[in-house]
């Protein structure tokens, strides 16, 4: 058995970047998962099982679909939108996934679990006015269940909980007697044993437009411990989504709507008793959409930045008071395409994943992943977002009337829909890649080539396979490395990055690798 050091020189038309660790990554880049359009917001959900969920408008359906860590697709749900039209998915602390959506104006909840398979399928009516859906979380504590939370037509919030069947265990409803205007929760986290819950208050009876944003918090059992409700001057916050920072402080953030070019962030502290606030200003519109937390209690938000029908991503991180650090601009689809980010889930310290879609024109529905600097925009260009603290808020706390609401439980059935996806890529890869430590020594230079790369192994060669695999994982090549081997010729292979991988009995090597000829 030869124990020497083997040198091996390929010509390859591939180049190095990356380190080796131990441990699972994804490559930041977009993909295209559907070519039917739809708002971003919809839905992404990250499962314990580092899976993932989203929800598509495809054509006349909507289709809730399941993928792997490399965003291939595991399983899908489609229903014609006239008899399901989702909203908001989430797995409950049983692993399972509950969807909640409308029909008939009314909600309805399927629960699959973690193959696609159908547990239950309810719709649940309120016998005193219909309901509207927002928002679904797990419920707190080793809960089983889950929340729902909405508005109804007569202009209160509710908050429905059930156990992990179905069965209501109590739904209330909160009315704030100051307004008799439309109110409806969007967002709810959990804080411990309670929930919180941030809420939208149209107050037409003051002015026709006028929206305030508003906060509330109760146990486990629906009982209200406090209301709070946020007036900023000449604004009207419309809130979107409740998020945990890492220091467990919570930030609200708001749209002002879809023509100012101006939007809200309001930032509480862990005790949920001191309220800050920044605006962030464009000469263009801006919506932000969706935020999650970085590892230094700042945020990374998402959004669009549109010019009459032309929008573009937007991607921005805030340190801890708000302040922007960096902003960037992408358009994640092909040249004169719309792109919108919305909803961003955490897979890892450094890496995000985001949901693409598209606004004013419908070229798919995509999925990114970016790390915590930005990396993996495609065709970045710069923002000029600027901040404000002008016209400060004012915090009220409205008497609340709070009630049961009564449910009517049925049981339909919904035809489960064909569709088919079309996967392409349009920059980067979003693949996972398992990259094991070993007692292998790789060393592959220049970086970047145009096409001869040098690789020296300190291992046996006996044994070793090569194999190098596209940006959608698909292997364009494998074969064994034989003993004196000094060239690999696959220069017919276009640009782009791929991975290469050398295997053996010490271990598996991989590195990302990049063409440009």
């Amino acid at each position: 058995m030869n124990t020497k050091l083997t040198k091996i020189k390929l010509l390859v038309t591939l180049a190095l970047t990356g380190i080796l660790f131990t441990g699972q990554s994804q490559i930041p880049g977009f993909k295209r998962l559907s070519s039917t359009g739809f708002f971003a917001n919809l839905g992404l959900t990250k499962m314990t099982t580092n899976k993932y969920l989203t929800i598509t408008n495809y054509g006349v359906a909507q289709s809730l679909s399941c993928w792997d860590n490399q965003f291939n697709q595991l399983w899908k749900k489609t229903y014609d939108v006239t008899q399901f039209q989702m909203i908001e998915a989430t797995q409950t602390k049983d692993k399972n996934i509950v969807l909640m959506g409308i029909a008939a104006s009314n909600l309805t909840i399927i629960k699959f679990d973690t193959l696609g398979n159908v547990i239950f399928t309810k719709h649940y009516t309120n016998g005193s006015g219909n309901v509207s859906m927002s928002t679904v979380a797990p419920a707190v504590g080793a809960d089983n269940g889950f929340i729902v939370g909405g508005g109804n037509c007569i202009g209160a919030n509710f908050l429905i909980k059930f156990d992990a069947s179905g069965n209501v265990i109590w739904s209330k409803q909160f009315n704030n007697i100051a307004f008799g205007a439309t109110k409806n929760a969007v967002s709810i986290v959990s804080s411990g044993n309670d929930y919180l819950v941030a809420s939208d208050v149209l107050t037409s009876t003051v002015t026709a437009v006028s929206t305030d944003a508003a906060m509330m918090r109760v146990d486990a059992n629906g009982n209200m411990l406090w209301y709070k409700q946020i007036n900023m001057p000449a604004d009207a916050e419309m809130p979107r989504k409740l998020i945990r920072r890492s220091n467990n402080a919570f930030s609200l953030l708001c749209s002002t709507g879809i023509t100012n070019g101006t939007e809200l962030i309001y930032n509480f502290d862990s005790t949920l008793t001191s309220i800050s606030y920044k605006k962030y200003l464009n000469v263009n519109n801006i919506n932000l959409m969706s935020a999650e937390a970085d590892n230094s209690a700042g945020l990374i938000v998402t959004g669009m930045e549109s010019i009459g029908t032309i929008g573009k991503g937007l991607l921005c991180r805030l340190d801890a008071t708000g302040n922007i650090l960096w902003q960037k601009l992408t358009n994640a689809y092909a040249s004169g395409s719309n792109t919108q980010l919305g909803s961003i889930v955490k897979t890892s310290a450094n890496n995000y994943v985001i949901a693409a879609g598209t606004n004013f024109t419908f070229s798919g529905v995509g999925a990114g992943v970016i790390d915590v600097n930005g990396t993996g925009f495609c065709s970045a260009s710069n923002i000029s977002m600027t901040t404000s603290t002008v016209n400060p808020f004012t915090v009220t706390t409205p008497s609340v009337f709070v009630s049961a609401i009564p449910i009517i439980v049925t049981t339909p059935t919904y035809t489960n829909l064909t569709s088919t996806f079309d996967p392409l890529l349009y920059c980067g890869i979003v693949t996972g890649i398992n990259e094991i430590e070993n007692n292998v020594s790789v060393s592959v230079y220049p970086n970047p080539s145009n096409g001869i790369v040098n690789l020296e192994i300190s291992d046996d060669y006996e044994g070793l396979t090569l194999k190098v695999s596209d940006a959608i994982g698909q292997t364009v090549l494998e074969k064994g490395i034989e003993a004196h081997e000094s060239s690999l010729n696959i220069s017919n292979f276009p640009d782009g990055i791929y991975l290469l991988s050398v295997s053996g009995k010490s271990g598996v090597f991989t590195k990302k690798i990049v063409l440009q000829k």
